[in-house]
C-alpha cells in the first residue's frame, strides 16, 4: 500500500461510506468499509469514527439499541454503569446495572428494552414495563413525563432486595467528533435545486 491509494480511500471511500451511514444504507455502506483495506482503517480516526457509528446503527436496525452514539461499542458491555449512580444506597452496594431505551409509553407504565450481559456470554435482551409511579420514585433526574420513546437509560439495582434507580442519559449529544462532516453540508442540495421552466 502507498500513500497515494491512502489518499485515494480518503478522498473516495471516506465519502460514500459516510453518506451511506448518513442515509442508513448499512448493507451497502459495510461493503464500502470492508473494501478499504484494514491497515486504514485502524490508523485513520475518521474511518474508525465511521465503524463505531456503523456498529451503533446495525445494533439498533437489529432492535437491541440499549446504549447512546456517545458511547462507543468498546465500552458497551463495561462492568459498571457509564452514568453517575451512587455507589451505594442506604447502606447497600450496587450490584447490577443494566443498560436500557425507552421503546413506549402509556398512562400506566414507561415500556423498556433491556439489555444483560454476564461475562464472555452474548448480551441478552428483554422487554419490561415499570408502572410510571415505581419510574419516577426511582429515577434520579428525569421523570415518566419528562421522557419519550427512544430515550436511553440505565437501571442500578442496590443490595440483596435489587432497589432500583434509574438515570437518564442527555437527549441532546453531539456526534463523534472524529466523524467526517458534509462538504458541502447538504447532500441533498442537488435534488433541492430548482429546474428551470420550460
Amino acid at each position: 500500500m502507498t500513500e497515494d491509494s491512502d489518499s485515494l480511500y480518503r478522498a473516495l471511500h471516506l465519502w460514500v461510506a459516510r453518506l451511506l451511514l448518513h442515509r442508513g444504507q448499512l448493507d451497502f455502506a459495510e461493503q464500502v468499509l470492508t473494501s478499504v483495506p484494514e491497515p486504514i482503517r485502524s490508523r485513520d480516526a475518521q474511518f474508525q469514527a465511521m465503524g463505531r457509528l456503523y456498529e451503533t446503527l446495525r445494533e439498533a436496525e437489529r432492535g437491541r439499541g440499549v446504549f447512546p452514539w456517545s458511547i462507543p461499542p468498546d465500552r458497551w458491555w463495561r462492568t459498571f454503569p457509564t452514568l453517575n449512580f451512587p455507589p451505594e444506597l442506604n447502606g447497600e452496594s450496587l450490584t447490577q446495572w443494566n443498560p436500557a431505551r425507552v421503546e413506549d409509553l402509556d398512562r400506566e407504565s414507561v415500556w423498556l428494552i433491556v439489555g444483560s450481559k454476564a461475562g464472555d456470554e452474548p448480551a441478552t435482551y428483554g422487554h419490561v414495563a415499570i408502572p410510571r409511579s415505581r419510574f419516577d420514585e426511582a429515577s434520579l433526574d428525569a421523570k415518566s413525563s419528562e421522557i419519550e420513546p427512544d430515550r436511553f437509560l440505565e437501571l442500578a439495582f442496590y443490595g440483596s432486595r435489587g432497589e432500583l434507580r434509574i438515570c437518564c442519559h442527555p437527549t441532546d449529544v453531539a456526534m463523534d467528533g472524529q466523524l467526517p462532516g458534509f462538504d458541502p453540508p447538504d447532500p441533498r442540495r442537488y435534488l433541492k435545486k430548482k429546474q428551470p421552466a420550460p
